[in-house]
């Protein structure tokens, strides 16, 4: 059986201290934060994360919720997968409906802005169903804040705000936290509305509301004291998928790589979000672009998003498969981020391109930018700097503001793009926005 529970994918991005893997602590093992970093322990995974608090790498730390006769039950997917996960919880669902299974990967992001690059290669390349910015009610909003609701608003996730550290915060700096976050976003989307949730329980009435695009939940929580985790949970689990992949045709199996691991006994593993159709093991797939190409590879084996292996695996979830080069003499080396898995190169070969048309927004720029400037491109998993160049004849140079159409040529190889995908480019304080409108083949 494929994909039998319902998966979404949730960004977890913020200012440094603002508690973020607390919170993703927290909600993944059902126990509450000691005020000394207990939660986020179980989060990180460098010896300098747990050394300095600090995320600066990218974890996937999933959820699974199990309708067990009609309760809601948190399971701990971090149990040893040799014996039976541990239900650590019951959420309280009254006055909500409950349905089927769902699995929840809550993608935690780094939020010193030394590491925004990583930030933005995890909000861009996980392809996230929606976005969750933590703000610390002691530390209110800072620049970092600014910049991912910014990023956030740019590539089109939905997203909702929590408010962490409630109970160390004054009532008053609690009042001016939300205005200034009304002010905030009045400014950067006026077309989105707050919704303050203060009760203590959500009806369906409520979450109804807050599926809306156009409104942006705001929920305040405690780490320490469990203070709206019940409520934080009921609004996760009731997230529907987002769709990813609007207006891109169909042309067969597309995985779209985030990651790749060397395993000891195992070999080769990738990662990534499957776009569409399937996959199963010993299929005969191929990997790319190396050197310009794909190259034939067999799957192993594939793991599903709750380390469990399965024989077959669907579209829009992530996924991890075990692969064997066919042709023994390419390095393991070669794979990269950004690779792409596909079941047929000749649908794919136009796509397959180094130059390509977008229609793009400068977001930030301190001076002009003219044609030969080159920045970082992200789009999708695919982070490579391109030289762009001005197709607009009525002017030879851009600022901060103005829209255009472009074209970027990759500065090393090509690249698998779609059109209609979002991308978003930047260089030191220079950032932009743009669609894919057309490839130059």
């Amino acid at each position: 059986m494929i994909n039998k529970d319902e998966e979404i994918s949730i960004v977890v991005c913020g200012p440094v201290d603002a508690g973020k893997s607390s919170l993703v602590g927290v909600l993944t093992t059902g126990n509450l934060d000691d005020g000394r970093g207990l939660a986020r322990k179980s989060v990180f995974h460098h010896n300098h994360e747990l050394e300095t608090g600090r995320t600066s790498s990218i974890s996937q730390n999933v959820i699974k919720y199990e309708n067990v006769n009609g309760v809601l039950k948190l399971i701990n997917t971090k149990t040893n997968r040799k014996y039976e996960p541990r239900i650590v919880e019951t959420i309280d669902m009254k006055g909500l409906e409950i349905s089927n299974n769902k699995v929840v990967s809550l993608i935690d992001l780094a939020g010193h802005e030394k590491y925004l690059k990583t930030t933005v290669s995890g909000i861009t390349g996980m392809f996230p169903d929606r976005g969750i910015v933590v703000i610390g009610a002691n530390t209110g909003i800072t620049k970092l804040t600014r910049e991912h609701i910014g990023l956030l608003l740019c590539v089109r996730i939905p997203f909702m705000v929590v408010i962490t550290k409630i109970d160390m915060a004054p009532e008053q700096i609690y009042l001016d936290l939300q205005i200034t976050l009304r002010k905030l976003l009045q400014r950067n989307a006026p077309d989105k509305t707050l919704f303050f949730i203060n009760n203590d329980t959500l009806t369906n009435d409520y979450i109804n509301i807050i599926d809306n695009q156009n409104i942006v939940p705001v929920i305040s929580v405690s780490n320490k004291n469990g203070y709206n985790i019940n409520n934080l949970h009921r609004i996760i689990y009731k997230t529907p998928q987002r769709d990813k992949f609007v207006n891109q045709p169909s042309k067969g199996t597309l995985v779209y790589l985030d990651g790749n691991f060397s395993v000891p006994g195992i070999g080769l593993v990738v990662s990534g979000m499957i776009k569409e159709g399937s996959i199963k093991v010993k299929q005969k797939m191929f990997i790319g672009p190396y050197d310009g190409q794909f190259v034939p590879i067999i799957i192993r084996s594939i793991h599903n998003n709750l380390r469990e292996d399965v024989s077959e695996i669907g579209s829009n979830v992530q996924g991890c498969f075990a692969i064997k080069f066919i042709d023994t003499s390419i390095p393991r080396s070669s794979i990269k981020k950004g690779f792409v898995l596909i079941d047929n190169i000749n649908s794919w070969k136009n796509n397959l391109v180094k130059s390509f048309v977008a229609k793009i927004k400068i977001l930030h720029h301190s001076s002009a930018i003219e044609t030969g400037y080159c920045p970082v491109v992200h789009c999708g998993p695919i982070k490579q700097s391109a030289y762009m160049k001005l197709l607009n004849i009525d002017s030879n140079s851009l600022k901060s503001g103005d829209s255009s159409i472009v074209s970027f040529t990759f500065a090393n190889h090509p690249e698998l793009i779609e059109e209609n995908m979002i991308m978003f480019f930047r260089d030191g304080t220079t950032k932009g926005v743009g669609e894919v409108v057309n490839l130059i083949l």
